[in-house]
C-alpha cells in the first residue's frame, strides 16, 4: 500500500512540475506576438468577389485600380509633375495581393511592387506595401498608403509588412474618400 501512495505522489508532483513549467512558457507570449500570429494567420490571397475591386475615385484625383491580383495607383500629374485632368498617369504598380480584415468594412490589403519604372519613393522592386481601407461598401471606400515621416517605403517580406504597416505604429494618418 505504502508504494501505491508513494508512486501515485510521485506521479502527481511530475503532473504539477509539467503543468507549471507548460504554463510557464505560454506566459512568455506577449499580447504583441499574438496579434502578430493571429494578424499573419488570417493574410489571405484577395478573392475575385471582393468589395475591394474595382476603379476607386478620390476626390483628391487619385485613382485605385483594385484587381485580385494587382493594386495600381494612378494621379492626374505626368512624369514631369504636370497636372493634366484628362489624363491618368500610372504613379506605382504593384502584384501579389493578400488582404487581412478587420472586420467587414476596415482592414489592411498588402501587395508587391513589381515594376521599376512604377514604385513608390524610397522602395525597390519585390519589396512589399500596404495600403489600409475602412468604411468599405459596395460603391465606396477610405483608401489610405503606409507612410510615416520615420517609417520605412517598403518591406523586405509579407511577415515584415504586417508588423511593421499598422495603424498603431502610426502609419495610415490620412485618407481618401473614394467611389467606384
Amino acid at each position: 500500500m505504502k508504494s501505491t501512495r508513494f508512486a501515485f505522489g510521485r506521479a502527481l508532483a511530475l503532473l504539477c512540475t509539467l503543468l507549471f513549467v507548460s504554463f510557464s512558457f505560454m506566459s512568455c507570449q506577449t499580447e504583441t506576438d499574438t496579434e502578430y500570429v493571429d494578424n499573419y494567420i488570417y493574410v489571405l490571397p484577395l478573392d475575385s468577389s471582393s468589395a475591394l475591386i474595382g476603379d476607386w475615385i478620390s476626390s483628391y484625383g487619385e485613382k485605385y485600380s483594385i484587381t485580385s491580383t494587382d493594386y495600381d495607383n494612378y494621379s492626374h500629374y505626368d512624369s514631369s509633375y504636370n497636372y493634366d485632368a484628362g489624363n491618368w498617369y500610372l504613379y506605382y504598380s504593384t502584384n501579389n495581393l493578400y488582404v487581412y480584415a478587420d472586420s467587414d468594412t476596415t482592414g489592411y490589403i498588402y501587395c508587391q511592387f513589381d515594376d521599376e519604372d512604377y514604385i513608390g519613393y524610397g522602395a525597390t522592386v519585390n519589396q512589399w506595401y500596404a495600403i489600409r481601407y475602412k468604411d468599405l461598401t459596395s460603391s465606396s471606400v477610405s483608401l489610405s498608403q503606409a507612410y510615416k515621416t520615420t517609417g520605412i517605403a517598403g518591406a523586405d517580406s509579407l511577415e515584415e509588412a504586417v508588423t511593421e504597416f499598422t495603424v498603431a505604429n502610426g502609419y495610415f494618418s490620412s485618407y481618401s474618400e473614394c467611389a467606384k
